[in-house]
Protein backbone atom coordinates (compact mmCIF):
# COMPACT_ATOMS: atom_id res chain seq x y z
CA UNK A 1 0.00 0.00 0.00
CA UNK A 2 2.72 1.90 -0.33
CA UNK A 3 2.20 3.26 -3.75
CA UNK A 4 -1.30 3.81 -2.75
CA UNK A 5 0.23 6.38 -0.08
CA UNK A 6 2.04 7.88 -2.25
CA UNK A 7 -0.36 8.40 -5.02
CA UNK A 8 -2.56 10.35 -2.48
CA UNK A 9 0.47 12.62 -1.54
CA UNK A 10 0.31 13.55 -4.97
CA UNK A 11 -3.25 14.29 -5.22
CA UNK A 12 -2.91 16.29 -2.12
CA UNK A 13 -0.02 18.35 -3.99
CA UNK A 14 -2.28 18.70 -7.14
CA UNK A 15 -4.99 19.91 -4.88
CA UNK A 16 -2.61 22.60 -3.11
CA UNK A 17 -1.28 23.62 -6.56
CA UNK A 18 -4.82 24.19 -7.57
CA UNK A 19 -5.34 26.55 -4.54
CA UNK A 20 -1.88 28.05 -4.99
CA UNK A 21 -2.20 29.74 -8.49
CA UNK A 22 -5.56 31.10 -7.37
CA UNK A 23 -4.17 32.44 -4.41
CA UNK A 24 -6.41 32.85 -0.79
CA UNK A 25 -9.25 30.15 -2.50
CA UNK A 26 -9.96 26.91 -1.97
CA UNK A 27 -10.79 26.53 2.55
CA UNK A 28 -13.67 24.28 2.26
CA UNK A 29 -12.11 21.94 -1.19
CA UNK A 30 -9.37 21.36 1.38
CA UNK A 31 -11.02 20.98 4.76
CA UNK A 32 -13.06 18.36 2.69
CA UNK A 33 -10.36 16.62 1.75
CA UNK A 34 -8.55 16.76 5.03
CA UNK A 35 -11.34 15.44 6.77
CA UNK A 36 -12.07 13.04 4.39
CA UNK A 37 -8.59 12.16 4.86
CA UNK A 38 -9.19 11.45 8.32
CA UNK A 39 -11.45 8.20 8.47
CA UNK A 40 -9.42 6.76 5.86
CA UNK A 41 -5.65 7.27 5.56
CA UNK A 42 -4.67 6.35 9.21
CA UNK A 43 -6.29 2.61 8.66
CA UNK A 44 -3.91 2.40 5.85
CA UNK A 45 -1.05 3.19 8.11
CA UNK A 46 -2.17 0.70 10.71
CA UNK A 47 -2.00 -2.10 8.40
CA UNK A 48 1.18 -1.03 5.78
CA UNK A 49 3.15 -3.42 7.37
CA UNK A 50 0.58 -6.59 7.09
CA UNK A 51 1.53 -9.03 4.45
CA UNK A 52 -0.24 -9.09 0.90
CA UNK A 53 -2.52 -11.69 1.96
CA UNK A 54 -3.54 -11.14 5.49
CA UNK A 55 -7.24 -10.12 4.39
CA UNK A 56 -6.90 -7.15 6.86
CA UNK A 57 -4.80 -5.60 4.20
CA UNK A 58 -6.70 -6.59 1.18
CA UNK A 59 -10.06 -5.01 2.47
CA UNK A 60 -7.81 -2.07 3.51
CA UNK A 61 -6.11 -2.23 -0.11
CA UNK A 62 -9.90 -2.71 -1.87
CA UNK A 63 -11.39 0.24 0.34
CA UNK A 64 -8.63 2.89 -0.34
CA UNK A 65 -8.55 2.12 -3.76
CA UNK A 66 -11.92 3.62 -4.29
CA UNK A 67 -11.06 6.76 -1.45
CA UNK A 68 -7.92 7.22 -4.00
CA UNK A 69 -10.51 7.15 -7.29
CA UNK A 70 -12.47 9.56 -5.36
CA UNK A 71 -10.44 11.77 -4.24
CA UNK A 72 -9.11 11.87 -7.65
CA UNK A 73 -12.55 12.85 -9.43
CA UNK A 74 -12.70 15.25 -6.55
CA UNK A 75 -9.77 17.36 -7.72
CA UNK A 76 -10.71 17.25 -11.61
CA UNK A 77 -13.66 19.06 -9.98
CA UNK A 78 -11.72 21.50 -8.45
CA UNK A 79 -9.76 22.30 -11.30
CA UNK A 80 -12.84 22.85 -13.72
CA UNK A 81 -14.30 24.81 -11.03
CA UNK A 82 -11.30 26.84 -10.88
CA UNK A 83 -10.80 27.24 -14.55
CA UNK A 84 -14.24 28.54 -15.60
CA UNK A 85 -14.60 32.00 -15.87
CA UNK A 86 -15.49 33.62 -12.65
CA UNK A 87 -15.28 37.25 -10.83
CA UNK A 88 -11.98 37.44 -9.67
CA UNK A 89 -11.76 37.70 -5.66
CA UNK A 90 -10.77 41.77 -5.61
CA UNK A 91 -8.26 43.13 -2.39
CA UNK A 92 -11.50 45.67 -1.92
CA UNK A 93 -11.03 47.66 1.09
CA UNK A 94 -8.99 46.96 4.18
CA UNK A 95 -11.11 45.22 6.68
CA UNK A 96 -12.63 47.86 9.39
CA UNK A 97 -10.27 45.52 12.35
CA UNK A 98 -12.97 46.47 14.97
CA UNK A 99 -16.01 45.32 13.18
CA UNK A 100 -14.51 42.38 12.14
CA UNK A 101 -13.31 41.50 15.36
CA UNK A 102 -16.88 42.22 16.97
CA UNK A 103 -18.35 40.22 14.68
CA UNK A 104 -16.21 37.33 14.60
CA UNK A 105 -16.76 37.02 18.04
CA UNK A 106 -20.62 37.31 18.17
CA UNK A 107 -20.53 34.57 15.70
CA UNK A 108 -18.52 32.26 17.85
CA UNK A 109 -20.60 33.26 20.73
CA UNK A 110 -23.86 32.65 18.83
CA UNK A 111 -22.32 29.56 17.96
CA UNK A 112 -21.33 27.95 20.48
CA UNK A 113 -24.71 28.71 22.60
CA UNK A 114 -26.56 27.25 19.76
CA UNK A 115 -24.49 23.94 19.54
CA UNK A 116 -23.70 23.64 22.96
CA UNK A 117 -27.45 24.34 24.65
CA UNK A 118 -30.37 25.43 21.65
CA UNK A 119 -29.65 22.17 19.88
CA UNK A 120 -30.07 19.81 22.93
CA UNK A 121 -33.00 21.45 23.58
CA UNK A 122 -34.37 21.21 19.80
CA UNK A 123 -34.56 17.60 19.98
CA UNK A 124 -37.99 18.15 21.61
CA UNK A 125 -39.74 19.77 19.10
CA UNK A 126 -40.41 17.97 15.88
CA UNK A 127 -37.97 19.57 13.01
CA UNK A 128 -36.41 21.95 14.89
CA UNK A 129 -33.12 20.56 15.33
CA UNK A 130 -32.84 20.63 11.16
CA UNK A 131 -32.79 24.51 11.89
CA UNK A 132 -31.10 24.94 14.64
CA UNK A 133 -27.93 22.55 13.56
CA UNK A 134 -26.75 24.56 11.51
CA UNK A 135 -26.15 27.79 13.31
CA UNK A 136 -23.60 25.70 15.03
CA UNK A 137 -21.42 26.18 11.88
CA UNK A 138 -21.22 30.19 12.92
CA UNK A 139 -18.36 29.12 15.23
CA UNK A 140 -16.23 28.14 12.32
CA UNK A 141 -17.11 31.46 10.21
CA UNK A 142 -16.65 33.25 13.03
CA UNK A 143 -12.41 32.34 13.62
CA UNK A 144 -12.80 32.83 9.30
CA UNK A 145 -13.70 36.24 9.92
CA UNK A 146 -11.09 36.92 12.83
CA UNK A 147 -8.30 35.42 10.75
CA UNK A 148 -9.56 37.14 7.73
CA UNK A 149 -9.01 40.36 9.72
CA UNK A 150 -5.37 40.03 10.48
CA UNK A 151 -2.94 42.07 8.13
CA UNK A 152 -0.59 39.72 6.03
CA UNK A 153 2.29 41.75 7.41
CA UNK A 154 1.42 40.72 10.77
CA UNK A 155 4.52 38.96 11.67
CA UNK A 156 1.87 35.58 13.11
CA UNK A 157 1.39 36.45 16.47
CA UNK A 158 -2.72 37.18 16.21
CA UNK A 159 -2.32 33.88 13.98
CA UNK A 160 -0.73 32.25 16.77
CA UNK A 161 -3.69 33.49 19.61
CA UNK A 162 -5.94 32.57 17.49
CA UNK A 163 -4.66 28.81 16.97
CA UNK A 164 -4.45 28.73 20.55
CA UNK A 165 -8.08 28.86 21.32
CA UNK A 166 -8.36 26.21 18.64
CA UNK A 167 -7.78 22.99 21.11
CA UNK A 168 -10.91 24.31 22.74
CA UNK A 169 -13.16 22.72 20.18
CA UNK A 170 -12.47 19.37 19.81
CA UNK A 171 -12.06 19.50 23.76
CA UNK A 172 -15.49 20.90 24.24
CA UNK A 173 -17.29 18.22 22.09
CA UNK A 174 -14.91 15.29 24.28
CA UNK A 175 -16.77 17.10 27.35
CA UNK A 176 -19.89 18.13 26.00
CA UNK A 177 -21.33 14.95 24.05
CA UNK A 178 -18.16 12.70 24.44
CA UNK A 179 -17.14 13.07 20.76
CA UNK A 180 -14.13 14.29 19.32
CA UNK A 181 -14.88 14.09 15.86
CA UNK A 182 -17.07 17.05 15.39
CA UNK A 183 -14.58 18.97 17.11
CA UNK A 184 -11.68 18.01 15.31
CA UNK A 185 -13.29 18.52 11.68
CA UNK A 186 -13.89 22.21 13.28
CA UNK A 187 -10.39 22.68 14.23
CA UNK A 188 -9.05 21.25 10.63
CA UNK A 189 -11.42 23.37 8.97
CA UNK A 190 -10.15 26.74 11.07
CA UNK A 191 -6.49 25.88 10.30
CA UNK A 192 -6.96 25.19 6.51
CA UNK A 193 -9.00 28.40 5.93
CA UNK A 194 -5.50 30.15 7.28
CA UNK A 195 -3.22 27.70 5.65
CA UNK A 196 -4.58 29.09 1.96
CA UNK A 197 -4.14 32.31 3.13
CA UNK A 198 -0.73 31.72 4.04
CA UNK A 199 2.65 33.16 2.28
CA UNK A 200 4.62 30.23 4.22
CA UNK A 201 2.64 26.88 3.56
CA UNK A 202 6.30 25.64 3.89
CA UNK A 203 6.08 26.21 7.68
CA UNK A 204 2.72 24.31 7.93
CA UNK A 205 4.29 21.26 5.89
CA UNK A 206 7.03 20.87 8.17
CA UNK A 207 5.18 20.85 10.88
CA UNK A 208 2.09 19.16 9.60
CA UNK A 209 4.17 15.25 10.16
CA UNK A 210 4.61 16.27 13.77
CA UNK A 211 1.27 17.41 14.11
CA UNK A 212 -0.22 14.18 12.51
CA UNK A 213 1.55 11.87 14.78
CA UNK A 214 0.78 13.76 17.91
CA UNK A 215 -3.32 14.01 17.00
CA UNK A 216 -3.25 9.78 15.90
CA UNK A 217 -1.67 9.64 19.64
CA UNK A 218 -4.04 11.81 21.03
CA UNK A 219 -6.65 9.83 19.12
CA UNK A 220 -5.25 6.27 20.30
CA UNK A 221 -4.80 7.76 24.21
CA UNK A 222 -8.96 8.95 24.06
CA UNK A 223 -10.22 5.74 22.91
CA UNK A 224 -8.83 3.98 25.61
CA UNK A 225 -11.06 6.25 27.84
CA UNK A 226 -13.68 6.91 25.53
CA UNK A 227 -16.13 4.35 26.83
CA UNK A 228 -16.04 6.19 30.51
CA UNK A 229 -16.40 9.50 29.09
CA UNK A 230 -19.26 8.31 27.15
CA UNK A 231 -20.81 6.81 30.37
CA UNK A 232 -20.74 10.48 31.85
CA UNK A 233 -21.40 12.39 28.91
CA UNK A 234 -24.84 10.51 28.21
CA UNK A 235 -25.69 10.62 32.10
CA UNK A 236 -28.08 14.20 32.34
CA UNK A 237 -27.61 13.81 35.99
CA UNK A 238 -23.38 13.83 35.47
CA UNK A 239 -22.10 17.29 36.25
CA UNK A 240 -19.91 19.41 34.00
CA UNK A 241 -16.81 19.05 36.50
CA UNK A 242 -17.43 14.94 36.28
CA UNK A 243 -16.90 14.83 32.76
CA UNK A 244 -14.54 17.28 32.28
CA UNK A 245 -12.25 15.80 35.10
CA UNK A 246 -13.11 12.27 33.29
CA UNK A 247 -11.58 13.87 30.04
CA UNK A 248 -8.48 14.83 31.29
CA UNK A 249 -7.40 11.94 31.78
CA UNK A 250 -7.16 11.82 27.77
CA UNK A 251 -3.79 13.65 29.04
CA UNK A 252 -2.77 12.54 32.10
CA UNK A 253 -2.76 8.72 30.47
CA UNK A 254 -1.56 9.80 27.49
CA UNK A 255 -0.05 7.13 25.31
CA UNK A 256 2.09 7.98 22.09
CA UNK A 257 1.29 5.48 18.55
CA UNK A 258 2.89 2.85 18.74
CA UNK A 259 1.78 1.04 15.14
CA UNK A 260 3.49 -2.36 16.66
CA UNK A 261 0.71 -1.94 19.56
CA UNK A 262 -2.01 -3.93 18.88
CA UNK A 263 -4.45 -2.07 20.84
CA UNK A 264 -3.59 0.93 19.01
CA UNK A 265 -4.06 -0.35 15.83
CA UNK A 266 -7.33 -1.79 16.74
CA UNK A 267 -8.32 1.99 17.25
CA UNK A 268 -7.25 3.18 14.25
CA UNK A 269 -9.02 -0.10 12.07
CA UNK A 270 -11.98 0.77 14.15
CA UNK A 271 -12.88 4.12 13.74
CA UNK A 272 -10.29 5.48 11.03
CA UNK A 273 -10.47 2.32 8.53
CA UNK A 274 -13.40 3.55 6.70
CA UNK A 275 -12.15 1.22 4.12
CA UNK A 276 -13.32 -2.16 6.06
CA UNK A 277 -16.61 -1.12 5.19
CA UNK A 278 -16.16 0.25 1.15
CA UNK A 279 -14.61 -3.05 1.30
CA UNK A 280 -17.30 -5.45 2.20
CA UNK A 281 -20.07 -2.95 0.35
CA UNK A 282 -17.92 -3.59 -2.73
CA UNK A 283 -17.57 -7.22 -2.24
CA UNK A 284 -21.08 -7.83 -1.73
CA UNK A 285 -22.47 -6.14 -4.21
CA UNK A 286 -20.18 -7.84 -6.95
CA UNK A 287 -21.27 -11.31 -4.97
CA UNK A 288 -24.61 -10.61 -5.82
CA UNK A 289 -26.23 -9.96 -2.72
CA UNK A 290 -26.91 -6.44 -2.65
CA UNK A 291 -28.40 -4.37 -5.75
CA UNK A 292 -27.35 -1.09 -6.43
CA UNK A 293 -29.75 1.93 -4.71
CA UNK A 294 -29.68 4.36 -7.54
CA UNK A 295 -30.62 7.11 -5.20
CA UNK A 296 -32.75 4.99 -2.77
CA UNK A 297 -31.03 6.50 0.14
CA UNK A 298 -31.68 10.01 -0.30
CA UNK A 299 -35.11 10.25 -0.60
CA UNK A 300 -36.65 13.53 -1.07
CA UNK A 301 -39.56 13.07 0.85
CA UNK A 302 -37.23 12.62 3.42
CA UNK A 303 -36.67 16.96 3.44
CA UNK A 304 -40.45 17.50 4.22
CA UNK A 305 -40.46 18.75 8.11
CA UNK A 306 -42.34 16.70 10.18
CA UNK A 307 -43.75 19.37 11.59
CA UNK A 308 -45.57 19.45 8.38
CA UNK A 309 -45.90 15.71 7.84
CA UNK A 310 -46.15 14.38 11.39
CA UNK A 311 -47.06 10.94 10.36
CA UNK A 312 -43.94 10.71 7.96
CA UNK A 313 -42.06 7.32 7.84
CA UNK A 314 -39.19 6.66 9.99
CA UNK A 315 -35.77 7.06 8.11
CA UNK A 316 -32.75 5.12 8.83
CA UNK A 317 -29.60 7.09 9.91
CA UNK A 318 -26.23 6.21 8.49
CA UNK A 319 -25.81 2.68 10.60
CA UNK A 320 -28.82 1.67 8.88
CA UNK A 321 -27.27 2.32 5.26
CA UNK A 322 -23.81 0.36 6.29
CA UNK A 323 -25.54 -2.48 7.52
CA UNK A 324 -27.90 -3.24 4.69
CA UNK A 325 -24.92 -2.84 2.10
CA UNK A 326 -21.88 -4.81 4.00
CA UNK A 327 -24.13 -7.10 6.50
CA UNK A 328 -22.36 -6.13 9.43
CA UNK A 329 -25.15 -5.70 12.57
CA UNK A 330 -24.18 -2.91 14.84
CA UNK A 331 -24.95 -2.80 18.54
CA UNK A 332 -28.02 -0.64 19.29
CA UNK A 333 -26.44 3.22 20.01
CA UNK A 334 -23.76 2.70 18.05
CA UNK A 335 -22.68 5.89 15.44
CA UNK A 336 -21.43 4.60 12.34
CA UNK A 337 -21.69 7.06 9.60
CA UNK A 338 -21.64 5.37 5.90
CA UNK A 339 -19.81 8.34 4.57
CA UNK A 340 -19.73 9.48 0.73
CA UNK A 341 -17.71 7.44 -0.25
CA UNK A 342 -19.34 4.09 0.44
CA UNK A 343 -22.70 5.68 0.02
CA UNK A 344 -22.41 6.92 -3.93
CA UNK A 345 -21.35 3.31 -4.56
CA UNK A 346 -23.97 1.73 -3.30
CA UNK A 347 -25.97 4.11 -5.02
CA UNK A 348 -24.42 3.87 -8.67
CA UNK A 349 -21.19 1.73 -8.34
CA UNK A 350 -17.97 3.04 -9.51
CA UNK A 351 -19.23 5.84 -12.04
CA UNK A 352 -21.51 6.97 -8.84
CA UNK A 353 -17.52 7.71 -7.19
CA UNK A 354 -16.32 9.44 -9.63
CA UNK A 355 -19.93 11.45 -10.74
CA UNK A 356 -20.27 12.28 -6.56
CA UNK A 357 -16.69 13.56 -5.92
CA UNK A 358 -16.38 15.43 -9.28
CA UNK A 359 -19.41 17.41 -8.55
CA UNK A 360 -18.62 17.79 -4.64
CA UNK A 361 -15.41 19.08 -5.62
CA UNK A 362 -17.00 21.60 -8.13
CA UNK A 363 -19.10 23.02 -5.96
CA UNK A 364 -17.44 23.72 -3.18
CA UNK A 365 -14.47 24.86 -5.01
CA UNK A 366 -17.18 27.77 -6.47
CA UNK A 367 -18.43 28.29 -3.33
CA UNK A 368 -14.55 28.74 -1.80
CA UNK A 369 -14.21 31.61 -4.42
CA UNK A 370 -17.44 33.20 -3.57
CA UNK A 371 -16.86 33.49 0.35
CA UNK A 372 -13.63 34.78 -0.31
CA UNK A 373 -15.58 37.68 -2.83
CA UNK A 374 -17.89 38.26 0.37
CA UNK A 375 -15.21 38.48 2.85
CA UNK A 376 -12.78 40.99 0.81
CA UNK A 377 -16.43 43.24 0.05
CA UNK A 378 -17.39 43.13 3.97
CA UNK A 379 -20.74 41.60 2.35
CA UNK A 380 -21.99 39.61 5.13
CA UNK A 381 -25.13 38.40 4.17
CA UNK A 382 -23.84 37.05 1.07
CA UNK A 383 -21.05 35.52 3.43
CA UNK A 384 -23.78 33.80 5.42
CA UNK A 385 -25.62 32.32 2.55
CA UNK A 386 -22.52 30.98 1.14
CA UNK A 387 -20.37 29.73 3.80
CA UNK A 388 -23.25 28.20 5.63
CA UNK A 389 -24.52 25.53 3.56
CA UNK A 390 -20.70 25.06 2.72
CA UNK A 391 -19.77 24.30 5.84
CA UNK A 392 -22.72 22.09 6.39
CA UNK A 393 -21.47 19.68 3.14
CA UNK A 394 -17.99 19.31 5.41
CA UNK A 395 -19.00 15.97 6.81
CA UNK A 396 -17.50 13.54 4.97
CA UNK A 397 -18.45 11.32 7.35
CA UNK A 398 -21.61 11.22 7.38
CA UNK A 399 -24.28 9.89 5.06
CA UNK A 400 -25.77 11.95 2.38
CA UNK A 401 -29.63 12.43 3.41
CA UNK A 402 -28.38 14.46 6.59
CA UNK A 403 -26.10 16.43 4.83
CA UNK A 404 -28.85 18.15 2.59
CA UNK A 405 -30.89 18.19 5.41
CA UNK A 406 -28.08 20.24 6.85
CA UNK A 407 -27.60 22.19 4.29
CA UNK A 408 -31.15 23.45 3.44
CA UNK A 409 -31.49 24.10 6.96
CA UNK A 410 -28.34 26.62 6.60
CA UNK A 411 -29.49 28.17 3.47
CA UNK A 412 -33.42 29.04 5.51
CA UNK A 413 -31.43 30.16 8.52
CA UNK A 414 -28.52 32.40 6.65
CA UNK A 415 -31.10 34.15 4.85
CA UNK A 416 -32.63 34.96 8.28
CA UNK A 417 -30.14 35.70 10.04
CA UNK A 418 -27.96 38.00 7.54
CA UNK A 419 -31.62 40.01 7.40
CA UNK A 420 -31.11 40.69 11.23
CA UNK A 421 -28.03 42.71 10.54
CA UNK A 422 -26.46 41.52 13.85
CA UNK A 423 -23.28 40.10 11.81
CA UNK A 424 -22.84 42.75 9.23
CA UNK A 425 -19.19 43.70 8.51
CA UNK A 426 -19.92 47.45 6.99
CA UNK A 427 -20.07 50.24 8.94
CA UNK A 428 -23.50 51.36 10.28
CA UNK A 429 -24.42 55.28 8.94
CA UNK A 430 -24.50 56.57 12.50
CA UNK A 431 -20.57 54.95 12.91
CA UNK A 432 -19.78 56.84 9.10
CA UNK A 433 -21.25 59.64 9.92
CA UNK A 434 -18.67 60.00 13.72
CA UNK A 435 -15.84 58.89 11.48
CA UNK A 436 -16.57 61.95 9.31
CA UNK A 437 -17.37 64.02 12.32
CA UNK A 438 -13.66 63.40 13.82
CA UNK A 439 -11.85 64.91 10.97
CA UNK A 440 -14.11 68.50 11.34
CA UNK A 441 -14.23 68.33 14.75
CA UNK A 442 -9.94 68.16 15.10
CA UNK A 443 -10.12 71.04 12.44
CA UNK A 444 -11.95 73.25 14.03
CA UNK A 445 -9.57 72.39 17.05
CA UNK A 446 -6.62 73.37 14.96
CA UNK A 447 -5.27 69.92 15.45
CA UNK A 448 -3.79 68.25 12.68
CA UNK A 449 -6.16 65.94 10.91
CA UNK A 450 -3.39 64.26 7.67
CA UNK A 451 -3.18 60.93 9.73
CA UNK A 452 -5.61 58.15 9.09
CA UNK A 453 -8.63 57.50 11.24
CA UNK A 454 -10.39 54.20 11.31
CA UNK A 455 -13.35 52.32 12.82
Amino acid sequence: MIQELLLYCLLFWVLMKITQVWRHVGALSVAYFLTLSLNHVPGVLANVGLAPSDPMYQQTFQGFGATLLGLTAFCVGTLIARLLPSKPVSAGTKPRLRIYNRVSWRMIGVGAFCYFVLIPLSFRVASLTSLVSPLGTLMILGFWVKLFAIPPTDSGGRVLRVFGMLPALPLSTVVGGGFLGYGTNWLVTVVTFQFTRSRARWLYYTLAPTVVYLGLSLFVSYMAQRALIRQLAFNPDSSLIARAERSTRIFTDFQFLDLSNSAHRAALNGRLNQNLLISDAIQRHEEGLTRLAYGATVPLWALVPRAIWPNKPEIGGGGDVVSKYTGIIFAEGTSVGAGQVLEFYVNFGIPGIIGGFMILGFILMRIDGAVMRALADADSRRLLALAMPGLAMINPGGNLLEIMVAVVGAMVMANLIGRTGYFDLKPTKRQLAAQRAVPVFLANQGQDTSGHIGV
